[in-house]
């Protein structure tokens, strides 16, 4: 039996939680604060990156990959389609049928959505999309025995991927609609095939000087992410800085992320414990990261907490970094109670049953 990296499902946990500081609002103005936003646009790229790794991996040994890939891509597309209706659903109690119902059939969501992952409720699910895509590519390419055509494709994929994204402005005068660089072309694939490069090639474990090495990598992420507000500064001074997208130390960072963890395969305590969380919590603390904080939120303003919180700074500071710590563990407290229900209800009739 093959032993599992556990640092590879630590990271993976790591993106999870810098996802929900993406998307839950930080204290405001805080260099520190500001500084983990723009790191946590390295998660997504990162997940990717992880994905092909494994795959390539396992395209190593497994004889039936095809199939393999076949069976989660299947698998990807009922979550992602589950997801995505119950998001829809949301909608559907708050603004009525009628609303939904006509952005949904509108013939330009249906483009956005097939060709760009774009999903207009629910946004953050477009991961989920794209991820299924790249699935079905690299399904198609090994049945095809042309799986390397994903290399040559990931230079032109990350290219276009900053220059319709964070370098829109800088080098079209104006703001490209993010989701034509936020898809599975533009960085799915290409974050798919450099983490599946790394599963191919194979990257040996530290065994001698393991912490000046991990010193070492350590000093090149913070080299990193100060090179990111250098990118800031320079798209600020040209007036040419656009919020959403990534960086292109972004994708740097996710990939030292991965070679750090594949040089050192964490087996302490801790490290085994945050692999048991993202193997079993970080896929559901993407998807219900959004709704655990609207919940909290409802239930701030329904006891009044939420007037007094705004009404004084200090406190709507402190508010905004406890936020995103009290949505991880709803997520993970929705993925217990799910757990449970299966043990203890859903079995137990199957048995009765049969």
């Amino acid at each position: 039996m093959r032993e599992r990296n556990q640092s590879i499902d630590a990271i993976r946990f790591l993106a999870a939680i810098l996802v929900v500081c993406l998307h839950v609002s930080l204290p405001k103005g805080q260099i520190w604060s500001m500084t983990i936003l723009f790191v946590a646009r390295s998660a997504v790229p990162l997940f990717f990156m992880i994905s092909g790794y494994m795959f390539g991996v396992r395209q190593k040994w497994d004889t039936q990959i095809e199939q393999y890939t076949k069976k989660q891509a299947w698998k990807i597309t009922k979550i992602a389609m589950a997801a995505y209706i119950f998001y829809i659903l949301i909608d559907v109690w708050r603004t009525g049928p009628k609303i939904v119902f006509h952005i949904l059939t509108n013939y330009k969501t249906i483009i956005r959505f097939l060709f760009f992952n774009k999903t207009f409720y629910g946004g953050h699910l477009w991961y989920l999309f794209a991820y299924m895509c790249v699935l079905i590519v690299y399904w198609i390419l090994i049945k095809k025995n042309k799986v390397k055509w994903m290399y040559y494709w990931t230079p032109v994929g990350l290219i276009l991927y900053y220059v319709l994204g964070k370098y829109s402005k800088l080098i079209f005068g104006e703001v490209v609609s993010f989701w034509y660089a936020r898809n599975f072309l533009m960085v799915g694939i290409p974050c798919f095939a450099i983490g599946y490069y790394f599963g191919q090639k194979g990257i040996k474990p530290a065994v001698k000087k393991k912490n000046a090495e991990k010193a070492a990598w350590l000093v090149f992420m913070i080299w990193q992410i100060g090179l990111i507000w250098t990118e800031r500064s320079f798209l600020r001074d040209h007036r040419a800085y656009v919020g959403n997208n990534n960086f292109i130390f972004n994708t740097s960072i996710a990939v030292t992320a991965l070679l750090f963890a594949l040089r050192f395969p964490g087996k302490s305590k801790w490290v085994s414990k945050m692999a048991t969380w993202g193997r079993k919590y970080s896929l559901v603390i993407y998807i219900f990261h959004p709704l655990v904080a609207r919940c909290i939120g409802f239930v701030m303003k329904r006891v009044d907490l939420w007037v007094e919180l705004t009404q004084q700074e200090k406190y709507l500071q402190i508010w905004r970094g406890i936020l995103p710590i009290l949505c991880i563990i709803g997520c993970m407290m929705i993925k217990m109670v799910w757990d449970w229900i299966q043990k203890n209800i859903i079995e137990k009739r199957k048995q009765t049953t049969s």
